[in-house]
């Protein structure tokens, strides 16, 4: 069964999971989603460049 999760975040980090979500046409809790599956590393690498 679904669990929900969920956090806080800055604006500035929501604007930037916001725009790169946009980029690859998915909706934020789907782009969080997949990056849950990937290392840390390239979690903070792709939202703060």
């Amino acid at each position: 069964m679904a669990k929900t999760v969920t956090t806080r975040l800055d604006d500035e980090y929501v604007k930037k999971i916001d725009e790169l979500a946009a980029r690859k046409g998915v909706d934020r809790s789907a782009l969080l989603r997949s990056f849950l599956c990937l290392s840390p590393g390239y979690f903070r690498s792709r939202i703060l460049g």
